[in-house]
């Protein structure tokens, strides 16, 4: 929240100790497909949406980090995909090894849990199956045991939430 004096301070107390006590989750972020560097996001990455300092100061209880292929990166291959997504799954875990305010979570007690630790949770999200032809496509997806829990198509593109 900013200084506004035109703010009522009562109204920014209780706003504050609202947002202390609420998850404060984004659903979505392709933070670690665009570069294997998980320093960048770890110390500060000015130039980019996110990074975990901005997402420490602004309270954020949790982050779904995506995987993400584009089917032109892999040419629409299911083997080009699969290694490509466990690049960036590995990104992912790296950055979790490398900070001590950065946690897996795969349910909401684990969430609350790094919350009360000053943790920032990960969340692990598969997006865009196009080269997984179809629901048994999905069956093929065995990224550090990741297990599929849903699926849902938005515009032509097959994603999953997921979870280790």
């Amino acid at each position: 929240m900013t200084n506004s004096p035109n703010i009522d301070e009562t109204l920014r107390a209780k706003a504050l100790e609202l947002h202390a006590e609420a998850p404060l989750i984004d659903l979505h972020a392709d933070s670690f497909s665009c570069d294997k560097d998980t320093t960048k996001f770890i110390g500060g990455w000015p130039e980019k949406h996110m990074d975990l300092p901005r997402m420490l100061s602004a309270g954020i209880w949790g982050e779904a980090f995506s995987l993400f292929v584009h089917p032109r990166w892999a040419d629409g291959d299911e083997k080009g995909w699969l290694e490509l997504a466990e690049m960036e799954l590995e990104n992912i875990h790296r950055a979790i090894e490398e900070s001590e305010k950065l946690a897996l979570a795969t349910n909401s007690e684990e969430v609350l849990a790094n919350a009360k630790r000053g943790q920032v949770s990960a969340i692990i999200e598969i997006e865009g199956l196009h080269p997984l032809s179809g629901d048994r496509g999905m069956d093929r997806v065995r990224l550090r045991n990741l297990k599929v829990l849903g699926k849902t198509t938005f515009a032509g593109r097959d994603d999953v939430l997921s979870r280790s």
